[in-house]
């Protein structure tokens, strides 16, 4: 099943495909979510660490054509952060010549902690190739 889309992730935890507590709280987060955004005005969707039996890490980031929704979930809360996309100041890919082909974007938000996406740390083996191509296109979008 395809990760790279809302419609698609949210399909995927609707149906409860990943592990119980981690379903939990992305359906917690999607609920939210779903209050404040029009899924047509989504141009890019990424989620880290989905298939993680643990409870850290879990992060989903949302593009919109002048926005950027970071969304960090916890035990506790879920937590959104709105950045206007002119407060990029600078976006880097890197493309490592691994055995898996690891790709990387770091997106630097005006002198704040850089936004990184990391194809192979987000996701795992199975899934780094479809999580690099996603990467390619935030990368072409925010360029």
């Amino acid at each position: 099943m395809q990760l790279n889309t809302y419609k698609s992730f949210g399909d995927l935890v609707n149906t409860g495909h990943l592990s119980s507590d981690v379903n939990y709280y992305f359906s917690t987060a999607l609920r939210t979510l779903d209050d404040l955004l029009v899924e047509e005005e989504i141009k890019h969707f990424y989620v880290k660490n989905p298939f993680s039996s643990e409870l850290n890490n879990m992060e989903m980031i949302i593009f919109l054509d002048q926005t950027i929704f970071i969304i960090n979930l916890t035990k506790d809360s879920t937590n959104i952060t709105s950045v206007k996309l002119n407060k990029v100041d600078k976006v880097e890919l890197c493309v490592k010549e691994t055995e898996f082909r690891e790709v990387v974007l770091t997106i630097h938000i005006n002198g704040e902690k850089p936004l990184i996406l990391n194809s192979l740390e987000d996701s795992n083996h199975n899934r780094n190739p479809k999580y690099a191509e996603n990467i390619k296109k935030i990368f072409k979008f925010l360029s």
